[in-house]
């Protein structure tokens, strides 16, 4: 029981106690798994056809996915044999389909690594049996596997790796120190015709593993761009990004001026060793950031290229590696964008060797529905191809925030409008048995209410289509300067770095780049007026009036000047369409309605999001979810402390519209999605069916109507 004092607390904050406990789902519970057919791979692997994935039969399939990390305390990542079935039930439960095994590159018990000794080259088989069954478990429910292989990789003096205690996790090393690309391949052979007693087949054909990772987050051009190619790094301790040693600086700079003396031609090397300021047969430097403003610009240029070309043959050999060497089966990912103050068009253009385009879109604590113009659908927009598969391999909105509500709900509706192929959360955390669920960490949604209710909503918009495809598509276009040139361009460039070029076109219209060597793109501005409509008038994206309200810079000025001096939060998106109905934002702030759904509740900011659980459209569908969420909390503040807090959505939500309806009734769910006390009966009104919705608290109803 939750203490009288924190109970009285939690009730004077409009907090209400509300936790989620999967191990006491039944078959009255909430069930999602109506979604996937059969077992993940069922047929043969996943291809790709017109540039997304599709079944071996020709369906299209979207992966609608979450990320197994152990990052928080209390997880871990490959579960105790007897427990694996739970949890692949439990995420084929919430509308999951694909999960990222993520970060297991490293010693157990966190990873497969084997611990003791003084090389990362041998796996423990207690672990590798663990992760064998985990995946056999997921399989059998529907659910696919995203295998990363270099993660967190940390080597040790028995590896034979060049400052192996200096260079952590030897991101940027990993494109071009021939001793660790060794490393890397001899890690993905072991790893790829490891034999699964389980599924009974090596993971290198194994149909249940649809991608495989072959770095994270990790970028030669970002690291040049970012000050981690300087070689000033002698001493620990070990960071995620950091600098590299001296040692692999002259590595670097010989593979340099060694492509300089093949890649041009007599004239353009000694033009190249004018700039530099160096006579012949002096090795030519490599540019500082702090020099790129005095460079001139062809010496900029050629040495962007050359990263840019080292990360492709990186990523060719590694593709022929894995593909003609091993023989897998699996599509392939080379990195992800994820850094979105500077461009990384370079880095993009090297990936493009591979089948699938990646990206990653984290979220802080502002109010992403006031700045459309950074938000995180804007942000991933940049990245997609046009002809490839794109997915988004890793999304959160910070813990804790008073808006992390709006996070899954816009992501899904954007995606499925962007026509994209894979959605996957960052992270959700395994538990073992007896865990008193609490939110462990910022990135942790496993118990986290709020974010379960819109996983599965989410599910629904993405995996099914109930956000239309835009009806147009844009493309960009770069020649080689510009895509070079873009480097150079400040964060307040905007998402795309593409003067000229609004980054408002990813909530109008679709938006692909179709070449890094054609001719430079054409201006494409549009009107910055609110609402910015979808070009399939499904969705809506309402902002204040003061149009300097639109990005991240804007808004933290705005945070500072709310206190009377400014205009208060204005930003709404809604969701129109016959198989979804969304309302997201500062609903008390902003009268929006949709066609079949209208609010009038207490609260300031809150996500309401109506998806039918049947085949039919809301207007004619007999059952529906809709996820009523604002904000969650721990008891104890920082000391994360059990149970979990939630703001309820408190008012009145009305359902209209619905053809030949009698009666409707709201089932409050518990955290596990089964019936929480009695069900409400909605009202016949003028306007439609009014649903009174607060008590009890909860994150998401499950509706039914009758005709």
């Amino acid at each position: 029981m939750l203490p009288a004092a924190l109970v009285a607390a939690a009730a004077g904050a409009g907090l209400e106690p509300f936790s989620v406990d999967h191990r006491a789902a039944g078959a009255s519970s909430l069930d999602l798994s109506f979604l996937s057919d059969g077992p993940a791979g069922q047929g043969g692997p996943i291809r790709i056809a017109g540039g997304h994935f599709v079944k071996p039969d020709g369906r299209r399939i979207r992966l609608w996915g979450v990320n197994l990390t152990d990052f928080a305390a209390g997880s871990i990542r490959f579960p105790a044999k007897e427990d694996a079935p739970f949890w692949a039930e439990t995420l084929a439960r919430l509308g999951v389909n694909c999960v990222r095994l993520h970060n297991f590159d490293v010693e157990a018990p966190k990873g497969i690594i084997a611990a003791g000794s003084d090389t990362t080259r041998e796996f423990d088989a207690g672990q590798l049996d663990r992760m064998d069954y985990l995946i056999f478990c997921l399989k059998a429910r529907g659910i696919y596997v995203d295998l990363n292989l270099n993660v967190g990789r940390s080597y040790k003096a028995g590896d034979g790796v060049r400052d192996f205690a200096v260079i952590g996790a030897a991101k940027t090393i990993t494109y071009f120190d021939p001793r660790v690309i060794e490393l890397e391949k001899e890690y993905a052979s072991k790893l790829l015709t490891h034999y699964n007693p389980y599924t009974r087949s090596e993971y290198r054909s194994e149909p249940a593993v649809v991608l495989i990772e072959i770095v994270n987050e990790n970028s030669l051009v970002g690291g040049w761009i970012r000050s981690r190619l300087l070689g000033e790094r002698t001493s620990g301790p070990p960071q995620n990004w950091q600098d590299i040693s001296p040692y692999y600086e002259r590595e670097l700079t010989t593979l340099y001026n060694d492509w300089l003396s093949r890649a041009l031609d007599p004239v353009q090397l000694e033009q190249m060793r004018t700039w530099a300021g160096v006579g012949a047969g002096q090795a030519i430097p490599r540019l500082k950031p702090d020099q790129f403003s005095g460079a001139p610009k062809g010496r900029f240029e050629t040495e962007a290229a050359f990263y840019a070309g080292l990360e492709e043959k990186f990523f060719g050999a590694m593709k022929l590696y894995l593909k003609d060497t091993l023989g897998a089966k699996a599509l392939l990912i080379g990195t992800s964008d994820f850094s979105y103050g500077k461009s990384d068009y370079p880095a993009l253009k090297a990936r493009s060797v591979l089948d699938v385009i990646d990206a990653h879109g984290p979220w802080e604590l502002n109010a992403m529905v006031d700045e459309p113009l950074n938000s995180i659908p804007v942000r991933l927009s940049r990245s997609a191809e046009a002809g490839k598969p794109f997915t988004v391999s890793e999304h959160n909105h910070r813990f804790p925030s008073n808006y992390a509500s709006e996070g899954i709900p816009l992501l899904a509706s954007y995606g499925a409008f962007q026509d994209w192929d894979g959605i996957f959360l960052y992270t959700f955390e395994l538990k073992p048995p007896h865990y008193l669920a609490r939110i462990e960490s910022r990135a942790d949604l496993s118990a986290d209410p709020v974010k379960l209710a819109n996983l599965a909503a989410g599910a629904l918009i993405f995996r099914r289509g109930d956000v239309a495809p835009a009806r147009q598509t844009v493309e960009r276009s770069y020649s080689p300067s510009e895509m070079y040139e873009s480097l150079l361009l400040p964060p307040q460039a905007a998402v795309y770095f593409t003067p000229g070029f609004s980054a408002a076109v990813a909530l109008l219209h679709g938006s692909r780049i179709s070449s890094f060597d054609g001719p430079p793109t054409s201006p494409f501005d549009v009107a910055l007026k609110s609402p910015l409509v979808s070009d399939t008038g499904e969705l809506r994206w309402y902002f204040s009036p003061h149009a300097s309200v639109l990005t991240k810079e804007d808004d933290q000025h705005f945070e500072t000047n709310r206190n009377g001096r400014g205009p208060p939060h204005t930003g709404v998106v809604t969701v129109d369409s016959p198989r979804c109905q969304a309302l997201i934002g500062f609903l008390g702030e902003h009268p929006a309605a949709v066609t079949h759904l209208a609010a009038r509740i207490e609260n300031q900011f809150a996500s309401l999001v109506l998806c039918p659980l049947d085949a039919q459209p809301i207007a004619t569908s007999s059952r529906l979810l809709l996820a009523a969420t604002v904000r969650v909390t721990n008891s104890g503040g920082r000391a994360a402390k059990p149970p979990t807090l939630i703001e309820p959505v408190t008012g009145h939500v009305i359902l209209r519209g619905l053809d030949a309806c009698t009666v409707v009734w709201a089932a409050p769910l518990d955290g596990t999605g089964a019936p929480l006390g009695p069900r409400i009966a909605a009202g016949k009104t003028a306007e439609g069916w009014d649903l009174p919705l607060g008590t009890p608290a909860t994150t998401w109803y499950e509706i039914s109507v009758a005709r």
